[in-house]
């Protein structure tokens, strides 16, 4: 029997009520997972001081909340172990993030639009000597730079001086996971070369993706290695290192 109109446009509605209830659904429950994982993970894995406030601020709306202690956690206890080779913050804090400033030169390869910076790549390697003199491992540590080309004089310094190597890599490479030291060379020191950057879809300014990924892969420690002048002319930027100098936080060649 063939259905009338009347009977053919109630199932037609009644199909379309349960695609939109089941959408509807799936919208709410993606929602509510987003808000209770994304934001109340990314608050439980950082220690408080530092990583919680400044990627809550940039790109959460300061929607972020602590739920680990700023004393009583595995975090403190790192911080602790090294206090001495860390900045204090205006309040006597031990500093949970550096920023490190060095006005050194990048380069490139004819074969390659990538840049490496062998100045920030000796500063990188000081700090991770400290970390193993006091006491931290390879798998505490992760070393990122926006740029493939700066991974090779790194790993040659690790590897020239026989230390175990951490991981060492792009942006990319360290998307979901976490480590409790993490420092972060940005290379870039000369702005001529920005618009380059952009084409290439490379470096971290006019880039808050690149930029949020890094400052929350670390869970203690966060050690910034930039030329502060570069990097001011991003907003996100200027920023985290305006959140530094009022931390009391900044060392290294000044922006001024």
């Amino acid at each position: 029997m063939v259905p009338t109109r009347t009977e053919d446009e109630k199932r037609k509605m009644a199909s379309k009520n349960i695609r939109l209830e089941i959408a509807r659904k799936k919208k709410k429950r993606t929602t509510r997972t987003n808000v209770d994982t994304t934001g109340a993970k990314k608050a439980a894995r950082q220690h408080p001081q530092l990583f919680l406030k400044l990627p809550s601020v940039l790109f959460y709306n300061d929607d972020l909340k602590p739920t680990i202690s700023e004393q009583d956690s595995k975090e403190a206890a790192i911080l602790e172990k090294l206090q001495e080779m860390l900045p204090r913050t205006g309040d006597d804090k031990i500093a949970s993030i550096v920023f490190h400033g060095v006005f050194g030169e990048n380069f490139q390869t004819e074969d390659s639009p990538s840049w490496f910076n062998p100045n920030e790549a000796a500063q990188v390697f000081y700090y991770v000597n400290e970390l193993y003199r006091l006491g931290l491992t390879e798998s505490d540590i992760g070393i990122i730079t926006p740029y493939k080309a700066q991974t090779k004089p790194l790993i040659e310094l690790f590897k020239e001086a026989e230390f175990n190597l951490p991981k060492i890599g792009t942006v990319e490479e360290f998307q979901g996971q976490e480590f409790n030291v993490i420092i972060l060379s940005t290379v870039r020191s000369n702005k001529k070369y920005l618009a380059s950057d952009i084409k290439y879809m490379m470096g971290f300014t006019s880039s808050p993706r690149r930029l949020n990924v890094s400052i929350t892969r670390a869970k203690a420690l966060m050690i910034i290695v930039g030329n502060p002048q570069l990097l001011s002319v991003d907003r996100y930027w200027r920023s985290v290192i305006k959140y530094c100098t009022d931390k009391g936080s900044f060392v290294g060649s000044s922006a001024k």
